[in-house]
């Protein structure tokens, strides 16, 4: 007697999940490890999620991930924040940011990133106040095709 379809999805379902939650906890094993230079964690995160692990994290390749730093650095650099383990520069806030847009908890995000609840909210408002000002985002909501090819380019 085989088991049935849907146990079999719930089992491919739960490995999955484990799976999640190992890697995961290899970067907030990361972020324990470099807490005391929070500089560098960025950089040592980079180096620990290669290939596509860092786009499927974050929704950005690093490339992109760098370019909004640039242009939003003007505006966000003369904020960065002194924790009791370092500084919270742009990079980390930018990351936490970006992390939580994906649709990660804020929970789990501040405790990988190594920063306070407060921090992270201070960083949402600074960041989306940053990006909002730093691009020129809009759309053609008069236009159904344009909004479709805009849509599109998300799936």
């Amino acid at each position: 007697a085989s088991e049935p379809a849907s146990a079999m999805i719930e089992t491919v379902s739960d490995e999955h999940r484990r799976m999640h939650v190992r890697n995961f906890m290899k970067l907030a094993d990361l972020y324990v490890t470099y807490s005391r230079d929070i500089g560098n964690a960025m950089t040592q995160l980079r180096y620990r999620l290669q290939g596509d692990y860092f786009r499927r994290y974050y929704r950005v390749s690093w490339n992109t991930f760098q370019v909004i730093l640039t242009r939003i650095s003007p505006m966000i650099d003369k904020a960065d924040v002194f924790a009791s383990r370092g500084c919270i520069t742009s990079e980390i806030r930018l990351a936490c940011v970006l992390r939580w847009l994906a649709g990660g908890s804020h929970l789990d995000i501040t405790s990988v990133h190594g920063i306070s609840s407060t921090a992270f909210w201070d960083a949402v408002d600074l960041i989306l106040d940053s990006i909002n000002t730093g691009f020129d985002i809009s759309f053609p909501f008069n236009d159904d095709l344009e909004m479709q090819k805009i849509a599109h380019g998300f799936a």
